[in-house]
């Protein structure tokens, strides 16, 4: 198998996960892709965060992340979880890290799967520039758009980076044919405000081509122990109890304003 054109220089893969179930529908194959522009303080994959293989020390053992692969090479790993996606019409998600600070790596990839009839599917924070946001959206088939706050101090405070460049490619996702799921999470504290949270069920639902559905995810911190395998300070260790009541808040805003409720929902 052979990409077409011009070669694509190999991507930076940090892991593949198979038979995921909650990264898209069907049974799929999730691969994480090293680099992210932002740093959000609940992440919970900071080993993919770096654009560069990173090395974990967990007690007396080491842990090397990153692989550079060749899309044919990343292609062919990625075929032999086949007869999952054809039984459960799943396939192949691209995560992260930020899967669109490798795009066109993904869009390479995207391309190649697409030919053997596998579903494509990219979970971002569209938090790249427009043109390589609008080139991805040229070869995938769902995208899941984790905004993670609407007001753009707080999601500086958060996250280490305004939302302009992120709110002006939903914008171009929201004037697209592409189907889409919008996620949000939910961390108590930091961006669980009820007004925040309906300013972005509200931008979303304006769009020309709204969400099919709002995936509400809450904060978990199974992340914690990678940052000290990292050497990294990790700043979430007294998290308050979630609101009991908001998930079904969202869930009822959300079909006031005509959205559907997803997965986690």
């Amino acid at each position: 198998m052979k990409t077409s054109g011009r070669s694509v220089r190999c991507g930076l893969v940090g892991n593949i996960q198979g038979y995921s179930t909650e990264d898209g529908p069907g049974i799929r194959t999730t691969v994480f892709l090293m680099g992210c522009p932002l740093r959000c303080r609940w992440c919970s994959n900071p080993e993919f965060l770096k654009p560069e293989p990173v090395t974990m020390v967990f007690g007396n053992g080491q842990q090397r992340v990153g692989e550079w692969m060749s899309p044919d090479t990343l292609t062919e790993r990625l075929l032999r979880d086949r007869i999952f996606y054809e039984e459960s019409d799943g396939g192949v998600t691209f995560s992260g890290g930020e899967a669109a600070s490798q795009a066109e790596f993904v869009l390479a990839c995207a391309r190649l799967l697409h030919k053997e009839g596998i579903h494509v599917c990219l979970d971002t924070s569209g938090c790249c520039d427009a043109r390589s946001f609008s080139a991805l959206l040229s070869g995938v088939d769902l995208v899941l758009f984790d905004l993670k706050a609407a007001d753009p101090m707080l999601h500086k405070a958060l996250t280490g980076r305004d939302n302009a460049q992120i709110l002006e490619n939903l914008s171009i996702l929201g004037a697209s044919r592409i189907p889409w799921r919008l996620r949000l999470v939910v961390v108590p504290g930091c961006n669980d405000a009820r007004t925040d949270l309906e300013l972005r069920l509200q931008t979303a639902a304006g769009l020309a081509n709204p969400p099919e559905a709002v995936d509400v995810l809450l904060y978990h911190s199974l992340g914690e122990g990678k940052y000290a395998a990292l050497g990294l300070p990790y700043s979430l260790h007294a998290v308050p109890a979630p609101d009991p009541g908001l998930k079904e808040w969202v869930q009822d805003r959300a079909r006031a304003l005509g959205l559907q409720p997803g997965w986690f929902g």
